[in-house]
């Protein structure tokens, strides 16, 4: 788990990181025969709850890092002065949540509000980031957000999956859930039919809640799947050479007895 957490961290990616646990905890939990309730939560196997915490330090600890040197964002206690009336070791405890939510929740609701649109960047805003790994200067998608709403400090602005869509596509939007869903649901039945399919699913699912609360696609959210897809093709052919009987063939599933 350390050699998994610590590249991200070092770099400071947070989302990066807590993701990583997520797409652990999914898979260990298909392992281990599907869901698990409260008691075996804290009680009885206690590294589902380190596992929480560790996600939870992962985003308080990067956070203050991040506000406390010359990042050019504003710091803890200007933030503090300007949004709450007293300051306590709680309300710095969900500090990072709150803005974070505050932010994607206010920047959907002016976008479809204020029929905010695109007018600086060239491609579609959820899909841009994908354009800047291309040769010459492509502007970032929370980049051109942040110019369009006029910010003043450094960074990107992350407006969730419902602005991220809106903002180029209208109420066409809508559609565009209904095809995650319908992908998502596909996955599910794929991971019933092929139990080493939790490789991708395990990947899919996190990147999603990634996307949900980032709104616009990330490169690494396709490399992230295409590891997972060469992981799971190994898998399958690891099994098929020392088991054939246990290597069912893709979208089969298998009979009960």
């Amino acid at each position: 788990m350390i050699a998994l957490l610590l590249p991200p961290v070092m770099i400071g990616s947070r989302g990066t990181a807590v993701i990583a646990i997520v797409a652990y905890v999914i898979a260990l939990l298909h392992k281990n025969g599907g869901g698990v309730d409260f008691r075996t939560f804290v009680f009885k196997n206690k590294s589902y709850l380190m596992y929480a915490l560790s996600g939870l330090a992962i985003i308080s600890v990067l956070f203050y890092l991040r506000r406390g040197g010359d990042s050019g964002f504003a710091a803890i206690d200007v933030i503090m002065h300007h949004y709450f009336d007293y300051d306590n070791v709680f309300v710095r405890a969900i500090l990072p949540f709150y803005l974070g939510f505050k932010e994607t929740i206010g920047l959907s609701t002016t976008i479809i509000t204020d029929q905010i649109s695109n007018t600086i960047n060239p491609y579609p805003l959820l899909f841009a980031d994908l354009f800047t790994v291309l040769p010459g200067e492509n502007l970032a998608a929370g980049q051109t957000l942040s110019r369009i709403f006029g910010a003043t400090q450094d960074g990107g602005l992350t407006p969730g999956l419902l602005g991220g869509i809106y903002i180029d596509y209208g109420s066409v939007s809508i559609f565009g859930f209904g095809i995650i869903g319908l992908l998502l649901c596909w996955m599910q039945r794929s991971v019933a039919s092929s139990p080493y399919f939790i490789i991708i699913y395990a990947q899919v699912i996190t990147q999603a809640i990634h996307l949900f609360h980032r709104g616009f696609f990330k490169p690494e959210y396709v490399t992230s799947i295409v590891i997972a897809c060469f992981y799971y093709v190994l898998c399958h052919r690891v099994i098929l050479r020392y088991d054939p009987s246990r290597c069912m063939p893709f979208g089969q599933k298998r009979k009960s007895i």
